[in-house]
């Protein structure tokens, strides 16, 4: 547990969060009109508030927080850590390790997440609205889809496991985009495009991390492909070495005894 931060850490970001929480909830409410009222200054939220409800408008705002908070604070508070864990290629190391990645994935984001429920709770009137929670949840499991596919790729470049977690969120920006397509380019009336193709881009839409947070309900009928789909392919990297040292080992002539 420890290769994952000391509890000395886990301590000081308790307690940073919790001053945080205080800070919002003492400092921060909403005022008639499109204001925002932060220790007794009025802010002006956005002119779209004229036209479009104002917690609308908060809703959306601690939305992007979440999504730009949670899926970053999984990654990188796990990828090293289990990285490590898995530099002897033993695949029986993995379910443990992951595991705990999990583990403290889910305690670093939540902690980091505490001010954004007492915002919510100012705001919106409700320490835990309900857009906000599955916002939460969208994000842990991009999050966790970032982790494996970073692993994944770090393990193929093992150099430089760095470039594992640089293609992951390049894995992303693409996965935007093919979950795009597979959505509004089957439209035979307005695109020309082969159905073959438009699957194609939504099954990859659905196996690559997308990027960006669905409004939808989560739709778990998809995680066997979203999480089981780069979890296989790291298992597979974690066998195939030690086979491939089994079969050379064999094949190595043996040096006869003096």
């Amino acid at each position: 547990m420890d290769r994952f931060g000391s509890s000395r850490l886990r301590i000081v970001l308790a307690c940073l969060s919790l001053l945080l929480v205080g800070l919002v909830l003492g400092g921060v409410r909403p005022v008639e009109g499109s204001n925002l009222l932060v220790f007794g200054t009025p802010i002006p939220v956005s002119a779209l508030t004229i036209m479009v409800d104002p917690q609308a408008v908060f809703r959306g705002g601690l939305s992007a927080i979440i999504a730009a908070v949670v899926p970053a604070t999984f990654l990188f508070t796990t990828f090293f850590p289990v990285h490590e864990a898995l530099q002897g290629g033993r695949l029986k190391a993995l379910p443990l390790n992951l595991g705990l990645g999990i583990l403290n994935g889910l305690f670093f984001t939540q902690v980091m997440l505490l001010p954004v429920w007492a915002a919510s709770f100012r705001l919106l009137g409700t320490p835990f609205a309900g857009a906000l929670c599955l916002a939460d949840l969208h994000a842990v499991i991009l999050g966790l889809q970032l982790l494996l596919w970073a692993l994944f790729l770090a393990r193929i470049l093992s150099s430089n496991p760095g470039w594992g977690l640089l293609l992951s969120f390049a894995l992303s920006a693409a996965g935007r985009y093919l979950t795009w397509g597979g959505e509004y380019l089957g439209d035979p009336d307005l695109f020309q495009i082969p159905a073959f193709l438009v699957k194609g881009m939504a099954l990859l839409g659905k196996l690559l991390p997308t990027g960006q947070l669905s409004s939808d309900p989560m739709a778990w009928t998809a995680l066997p492909l979203s999480i089981g789909g780069p979890l296989v392919l790291l298992i597979i990297l974690l066998v195939l070495p030690g086979r491939s040292k089994a079969a050379k080992a064999a094949k190595a002539p043996k040096r006869s005894k003096a």
